[in-house]
């Protein structure tokens, strides 16, 4: 199809071509007859001769026209283009390069991916014709513009340079977003080019809606062809401290490693270290033959800390270099802690020095069964009970939450979403509990109980949830047969079934005795029985020492998990209210909002750290490359096409920046119409010539004037 490098020419033209035709009406309208003596001998000449005058001003008026419309078109540089793309007019090709994670991988040319994309865009730019714009969005997370729409393509071309490699995610899908609501702006019609490798790590993990292209604009799509080869990668997938023992000298690290490409055996180097830990682990791991993951466990050695120090340690866990460095590195946070204080919410008698008694006893000894051990009880008064005496500690227990305020709830829930444990029991003399209603409306936990006491006869045993507990992963061998001698006689009751993720152990009828549920860094465990033998055997039967460990630990190694991000999050930090920025590994300084949200997503790998108004670190963080956005896996022409969503033709590189070109020939025709400009001027001129009648020949008004010359000679005569 035809259209114009510059347009405007080719409507100047036009409006040009009109010229002529109104000079021609103006100079009609000028004179006005007037009769005089000869007028009918005049008249008598002019109708002999109407047909043929007419006939020369209308061609003459036509050439004239048709010369000044060929030349704006021809100064308009007309272009042929393919009929695949669309666009009479002006066009603009939104290049939307993928520089996540994934591109970062090498290929099998020896080159990052991402260079093999800015070379293909680069000769899309370089095909396009001369008033052709060209905008270009980088599609790592969150996408950005680089580059606005503009017919310089001399920078189109200078700034892909500036699109570099990130460790965030691809997004694809929100980088069309972005230019479609650019293309809504503009009045030219819009092409859509996604240069990516479309490996398995650029694509969302569902396939993707059919996208309707943007009102009111000619819209195509087109995208590389996924690429075919394999590369060998192996990734760490996750890195997770265990529940090590406060006071222990060694840390548990759970390290999952992932591999993809060629199969075969082989082994892989692991090393984990830290700039506090004593000395650096290194495992070596052995690959059978169609082996793709495996997970290992280090004992990760742990310094002795000083009063004071940060009990949170940072690890950094590697893996051999490979073609994809964005997943050979993770990091994650370990508890060094020497001693974990534990806050008890109990009464005790009405005399003064009176011992605990009852489920505060029975509770006492079950969380420090040691005195000499590493778990500190402190006691609390439930009734006194805020943000100031919870600040010390790292969990606390509430067998009476029936004495707890509404803003002692509140200060519990702040606990906490700093990565406190709050356990809480109910009590053992109530038979309706209107506390449950200040406990939701503190946390809003995603499961509510009944507030009155149910009985259950005959009494039930325990059971493990279905499908396990991660909380009693440590005592799931043992479980069954601990939880079959307890016996359970009340309890309260759920309004409506509970997630089986947020279940720790069962009554044997199938409703929970204990729930979870996590808040920020912390948690929420709910037992539905208490801790007294009115209402169960679980204080004297063997499984009381182990279930409170166990849920204590699990509780408390929460906390440095949940202080991690991934590239491309805006993560809330819990101590918002001290916290005005965070320094990022290269010292970069993110600015914190009001809300505890980072203003800008974080972009680097590492340790990050909060800092207050004063330059104090309040606490540390870890963010992670998301193993998943980097995988190099091959993907289908068929199943990408289904993840992106949309019709999208997928061709390569040659073959797209030859659609976007022009025809071969097009570019003579710009001669092509400056010749037949010439050949219509000197028609012109000659046709002027001609019919002024100032050549030797005689025309029609030539005619006229002999004859009215013999007339006025013959009328002298006689």
């Amino acid at each position: 199809m035809l259209t114009f490098a510059v347009p405007a020419l080719a409507a100047a033209g036009a409006i040009a071509a009109a010229i002529p035709l109104l000079i021609h009406l103006l100079w009609r309208r000028r004179r006005r007859p007037m009769a005089w003596g000869a007028m009918e001998l005049l008249q008598q000449a002019v109708r002999r001769t109407r047909r043929s005058l007419q006939l020369e001003r209308w061609i003459l008026l036509a050439v004239r026209m048709l010369l000044l419309l060929l030349l704006g078109f021809a100064v308009a540089r007309p272009l042929l283009r393919s009929a695949a793309l669309p666009g009479l007019g002006a066009r603009t090709v939104y290049l939307v390069v993928d520089d996540g994670s994934v591109s970062g991988a090498i290929d099998a040319d020896g080159r990052p991916i991402l260079e093999g994309l800015r070379d293909a865009a680069r000769a899309i730019v370089g095909s396009l014709p001369r008033g052709d714009s060209v905008a270009v969005i980088a599609a790592s997370s969150p996408p950005r513009i680089v580059l606005e729409p503009t017919a310089d393509h001399a920078r189109a071309i200078e700034r892909l340079g500036e699109v570099t490699g990130t460790l965030a995610p691809s997004e694809i899908a929100a980088a069309v977003e972005v230019a479609a609501a650019i293309a809504t702006t503009r009045a030219d019609a819009a092409s859509v080019v996604l240069l990516s490798s479309l490996r398995q790590g650029a694509l969302p993990r569902r396939e993707a809606p059919e996208r309707s292209s943007p009102d009111g604009i000619e819209w195509s799509m087109l995208a590389l062809a996924p690429q075919e080869s394999t590369i060998d990668n192996v990734a760490i997938a996750a890195v997770e401290s265990g529940r090590g023992v406060a006071g222990s000298a060694v840390s548990p690290v759970r390290v999952r490693l992932e591999r993809q490409g060629d199969l075969a055996a082989a082994r892989s180097v692991v090393v984990a270290s830290g700039p506090r830990l004593p000395t650096a682990i290194e495992r070596t791991v052995r690959w059978s033959p169609g082996q793709t993951e495996v997970e290992i466990e280090l004992g990760v050695p742990l310094p002795a800390l000083a009063p004071g120090d940060d009990p949170l340690l940072v690890l950094e866990v590697a893996v051999d270099p490979d073609a994809q460095p964005a997943d050979d590195r993770a990091h994650a946070l370990l508890d060094a802690r020497q001693r974990v204080r534990i806050g008890l919410a109990a009464r005790r008698g009405a005399r003064l020095g009176e011992p605990l008694s009852g489920a505060g006893a029975w509770l006492a000894a079950a969380l420090a069964p040691d005195p000499r051990g590493s778990q500190e009880i402190v006691e609390v008064d439930p009734t006194a009970l805020d943000g100031r005496r919870l600040r010390d500690l790292d969990a606390i227990v509430l067998p009476r939450p029936d004495l707890v305020s509404a803003d002692g709830w509140r200060d519990l829930h702040a606990f906490a979403e700093s990565g406190g444990l709050v356990v809480v029991l109910p009590p053992a003399e109530a038979q309706v509990h209107p506390w449950l209603d200040r406990l939701a409306a503190a946390f809003d936990p995603p499961w509510r109980l009944g507030s009155e006491t149910i009985p259950i006869d005959p009494p039930t045993t325990l059971r493990a949830p279905a499908g396990g507990s991660r909380w009693l992963a440590a005592i799931g061998g043992e479980l069954a047969d601990l939880a079959g001698a307890v016996e359970v006689g009340r309890a309260l009751r759920p309004e409506a079934p509970i997630a089986a993720a947020d279940r720790i152990l069962d009554l044997a009828d199938g409703d929970p005795l204990v729930v979870a549920a996590l808040h920020g860094r912390g948690a929420l465990v709910l037992f539905t029985a208490a801790a007294d033998l009115d209402w169960t055997t679980l204080p004297v039967r063997p499984l009381m020492v182990p279930l409170l460990q166990e849920i204590l630990r699990e509780g408390l190694a929460l906390g440095p998990r949940q202080r991690q991000g991934s590239i491309g999050d805006r993560p809330r930090l819990a101590d918002a209210a001290a916290v005005v920025e965070v320094r990022s590994p290269r010292g970069a300084l993110l600015p914190v909002g009001e809300s505890g949200v980072l203003e800008q997503p974080v972009v680097e790998a590492g340790p990050h750290a909060a800092l207050d108004p004063a330059g104090r670190v309040v606490s540390t963080f870890v963010v992670r490359a998301d193993h998943r956005a980097a995988s190099t896996a091959v993907l289908p022409l068929e199943r990408a096409a289904a993840l992106l969503g949309g019709a999208w033709s997928f061709d390569d590189p040659a073959a797209i920046a030859a659609r976007f070109g022009e025809d071969p020939e097009a570019g003579g025709l710009s001669m092509l119409l400056l010749l037949v400009v010439l050949a219509l001027a000197l028609l012109e001129m000659l046709l002027a010539r001609r019919f002024s009648h100032t050549s030797g020949g005689v025309g029609a008004a030539q005619r006229l004037r002999h004859w009215l010359h013999s007339r006025t000679r013959a009328g002298v005569a006689s």
